[in-house]
Protein backbone atom coordinates (compact mmCIF):
# COMPACT_ATOMS: atom_id res chain seq x y z
CA UNK A 1 0.00 0.00 0.00
CA UNK A 2 1.52 3.32 -1.17
CA UNK A 3 1.51 5.89 1.32
CA UNK A 4 -1.00 8.20 -0.45
CA UNK A 5 -3.47 5.11 -0.16
CA UNK A 6 -3.02 4.88 3.85
CA UNK A 7 -3.35 8.36 4.35
CA UNK A 8 -6.39 8.05 2.18
CA UNK A 9 -7.55 5.54 4.20
CA UNK A 10 -7.13 7.53 7.32
CA UNK A 11 -8.38 10.85 6.18
CA UNK A 12 -11.60 8.86 4.88
CA UNK A 13 -12.39 7.81 8.45
CA UNK A 14 -12.05 11.83 9.66
CA UNK A 15 -15.43 14.05 9.86
CA UNK A 16 -15.58 17.14 7.38
CA UNK A 17 -14.61 18.87 11.02
CA UNK A 18 -11.42 16.89 11.82
CA UNK A 19 -10.44 16.79 8.37
CA UNK A 20 -10.57 20.87 8.39
CA UNK A 21 -8.77 20.91 11.52
CA UNK A 22 -5.77 18.93 10.25
CA UNK A 23 -5.70 20.81 7.66
CA UNK A 24 -5.52 24.21 9.52
CA UNK A 25 -2.79 22.23 11.86
CA UNK A 26 -0.71 21.51 8.77
CA UNK A 27 -1.09 24.56 6.65
CA UNK A 28 0.54 26.30 10.06
CA UNK A 29 3.43 24.12 10.26
CA UNK A 30 3.85 24.21 6.86
CA UNK A 31 3.92 28.13 6.09
CA UNK A 32 5.97 28.74 9.46
CA UNK A 33 8.91 30.59 8.66
CA UNK A 34 9.45 30.51 4.15
CA UNK A 35 10.36 32.83 1.91
CA UNK A 36 8.96 33.77 -1.52
CA UNK A 37 12.37 32.92 -4.00
CA UNK A 38 12.76 36.13 -5.49
CA UNK A 39 12.42 34.69 -9.16
CA UNK A 40 9.77 32.35 -9.16
CA UNK A 41 7.47 33.60 -6.49
CA UNK A 42 6.28 30.50 -5.05
CA UNK A 43 7.33 30.30 -0.76
CA UNK A 44 10.41 27.78 -1.25
CA UNK A 45 12.94 28.39 0.87
CA UNK A 46 12.17 27.43 4.51
CA UNK A 47 13.80 29.80 7.01
CA UNK A 48 14.48 33.91 6.63
CA UNK A 49 16.72 35.42 4.28
CA UNK A 50 19.78 34.92 6.39
CA UNK A 51 19.36 31.20 6.74
CA UNK A 52 18.50 30.42 3.42
CA UNK A 53 21.22 32.47 1.50
CA UNK A 54 22.64 30.54 -1.38
CA UNK A 55 19.59 27.75 -1.36
CA UNK A 56 18.35 26.69 -4.29
CA UNK A 57 14.58 26.78 -5.05
CA UNK A 58 13.36 23.36 -6.14
CA UNK A 59 11.02 24.92 -8.45
CA UNK A 60 12.96 27.54 -10.56
CA UNK A 61 16.33 26.46 -9.45
CA UNK A 62 17.80 29.78 -8.46
CA UNK A 63 20.21 30.28 -6.35
CA UNK A 64 19.36 32.60 -3.47
CA UNK A 65 22.18 35.06 -3.41
CA UNK A 66 20.67 37.88 -2.16
CA UNK A 67 19.66 39.86 -5.30
CA UNK A 68 16.85 41.90 -5.30
CA UNK A 69 15.44 44.07 -7.80
CA UNK A 70 15.79 42.71 -11.95
CA UNK A 71 18.60 45.24 -12.48
CA UNK A 72 20.71 43.29 -10.02
CA UNK A 73 22.85 40.55 -11.46
CA UNK A 74 23.69 37.29 -9.62
CA UNK A 75 27.21 35.80 -9.67
CA UNK A 76 26.16 32.30 -8.89
CA UNK A 77 23.70 31.94 -11.19
CA UNK A 78 25.38 34.02 -14.32
CA UNK A 79 22.60 36.63 -15.20
CA UNK A 80 20.51 39.36 -13.85
CA UNK A 81 17.29 38.33 -11.52
CA UNK A 82 14.87 39.90 -14.64
CA UNK A 83 16.64 37.39 -17.14
CA UNK A 84 15.87 34.65 -14.81
CA UNK A 85 12.35 35.89 -14.31
CA UNK A 86 12.29 35.65 -17.82
CA UNK A 87 13.58 32.09 -18.01
CA UNK A 88 10.95 31.15 -15.65
CA UNK A 89 8.27 31.86 -17.94
CA UNK A 90 9.49 30.52 -20.84
CA UNK A 91 10.85 27.54 -19.53
CA UNK A 92 10.00 26.56 -15.91
CA UNK A 93 13.47 27.40 -14.45
CA UNK A 94 15.91 30.03 -14.68
CA UNK A 95 17.75 29.01 -17.19
CA UNK A 96 16.82 26.59 -19.63
CA UNK A 97 19.39 23.59 -18.87
CA UNK A 98 17.94 23.76 -15.26
CA UNK A 99 14.42 22.86 -16.28
CA UNK A 100 15.03 19.12 -16.15
CA UNK A 101 16.04 19.84 -12.18
CA UNK A 102 12.94 21.86 -11.59
CA UNK A 103 9.50 20.80 -10.06
CA UNK A 104 5.66 21.93 -9.46
CA UNK A 105 5.41 23.82 -6.49
CA UNK A 106 3.52 22.04 -3.95
CA UNK A 107 0.27 23.64 -2.84
CA UNK A 108 1.65 24.87 0.51
CA UNK A 109 4.04 26.94 -1.44
CA UNK A 110 1.60 29.09 -3.71
CA UNK A 111 1.25 32.37 -1.88
CA UNK A 112 -2.47 32.77 -2.29
CA UNK A 113 -3.11 29.27 -0.67
CA UNK A 114 -3.10 31.45 2.40
CA UNK A 115 -5.10 33.64 1.26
Amino acid sequence: MTASEKLRLITDSLSEQQKLSLIEVLTVNVNKNRTKCRCCGYLTLEGSPQENAYDICPVCFWENDGCKSDEDYSEPNHMTLGEAKQNYIKFGACDQQSAENTRSPMYFEVPEFYG
